[in-house]
């Protein structure tokens, strides 16, 4: 069964990226077709994150209340309607319809698959790096085929596409037998959930903001990355919506990499240490990302991907192993709601400091507030150690 609830789960991660990262792959036809300015369309696509963020927790509650299982149907089905309405959308009004209906029903995957994950695995870690490189795959496909889609044909068949894997996930959930329509008893690693007090509660406080922090750069990262390397590395007659594309595919298939070794080491080491580091190294690799050039700009993305996209396993790894099993599922909605539904800014505050001083420019920005999320790591491990969690989590990894 377990393997079965991987299988399903990583089509859903894959799919839920994939649906929300299609839109900057092809910000320019859709701006074309419309006649609108690349602000107006983020703009829009902000609305989709921002959906994509705040129905976490209802999504969350909502797999409390009946099952993970029936939740992760209605995410593939809904998938499959909303991208059939974004498709065929007639009118802008429609278009945007359609986008806030894909994000809000996209906000079920990450609370259901992660919850059953956290409650069937006994690695975790390397779970969720499974689970990690489904999400990078999906991550890295996105550019790839909405960019051939939108050269080869037009940027409606990119939307159209999505109904594939949504509606072979609903038949694969629906035809199942042996994934229970029912709560799992909870993860294995949770037995000392009641010690630590407030500072237990402060230290997963403290992560939440790093999270969201991460989540709004992330998104503004992602937003704008097709464009930019476009812009950035022309390669010869190739439209630079395609060009764009396959060279951010490129860079995050590296995540996928960085993804499964992430979860890999979460298993070996102290998961809040491990967290921190990342998000330090992070820092120069952006401002670098926003200072180089031409091919060189593209081996310096590649490192950022290996080293940022592996803050995803280790964080869920933390939440899903030390959280008490009867919140799991309302503290994935929290983490989700916050690093994309208000990391969803990130989007709009890319197409403006795109217009205004240049696509570069956002990555020299992100540097800096990545600092915020260094401060606000560093001080959920001072929580941790006041909770006297670090003792007994290091024998955990032991």
């Amino acid at each position: 069964m377990d393997r079965k609830i991987l299988a399903a789960t990583s089509v859903g991660h894959a799919l839920c990226h994939i649906s929300m990262l299609t839109l900057p792959a092809v910000l320019l036809p859709v701006s074309q077709d419309y006649g609108l300015s690349l602000t107006r369309v983020t703009g829009i696509g902000t609305i989709a994150y921002l959906l994509f963020g705040l129905g976490a927790l209802p999504a969350g509650l909502l797999a409390g209340i009946t099952s993970a299982k029936l939740v992760l149907i209605l995410f593939f089905v809904g998938t499959a309607a909303s991208a059939l309405v974004v498709a065929l959308a007639p009118t802008f009004t429609v278009f945007v319809i359609g986008m806030a209906l894909l994000g809000l029903v996209s906000s079920i995957y990450h609370v259901a698959g992660p919850t059953l994950i956290s409650h069937f695995s006994g690695k975790t870690g390397r779970s969720y790096g499974v689970h990690g490189v489904a999400g990078s795959a999906g991550i890295t496909l996105a550019p790839l085929i909405a960019g051939v889609l939108a050269s080869v044909l037009d940027w409606r068949a990119a939307y159209f596409a999505l109904l594939v894997p949504a509606l072979y996930g609903a038949a694969l959930l629906l035809l199942d037998r042996e994934i229970p329509y029912a709560h799992a008893e909870g993860n294995r690693h949770s037995g000392e959930q009641k010690q630590g007090g407030n500072a237990r509660w402060m230290t997963f406080v403290l992560l939440l903001l790093v999270m969201t922090v991460n989540g709004f750069v992330y998104r503004a990262f992602l937003t704008m990355f097709p464009t930019y390397l476009s812009q950035s590395i022309p390669i010869g007659e190739i439209s630079p919506v395609l060009s764009g594309g396959v060279l951010a595919s490129l860079v995050l298939a590296f995540g996928m990499v960085g993804q499964y070794a992430g979860g890999l080491v979460a298993d070996r080491m102290d998961r809040f240490r491990l967290y921190t580091i990342l998000i330090v190294i992070s820092i120069p690799l952006l401002l670098l990302v926003g200072m180089t050039r031409q091919w060189m700009l593209l081996g310096v993305a590649i490192v950022f991907s290996l080293f940022y996209f592996p803050l995803q396993p280790v964080e869920n790894s933390i939440l899903g192993t030390y959280v008490p099993p009867r919140l799991v599922s309302s503290i994935f909605g929290m983490k989700f709601i916050l690093t994309f539904g208000v990391g969803s800014a990130g989007a709009v505050f890319s197409g403006y400091v795109a217009e205004a001083m240049g696509t570069a420019a956002v990555y020299m920005i992100l540097a800096p507030v990545t600092l915020v999320a260094v401060a606000l790591a560093l001080a959920a491990m001072r929580a941790r150690a006041r909770a006297g969690l670090a003792a007994r989590d290091a024998a955990e990894v032991a």
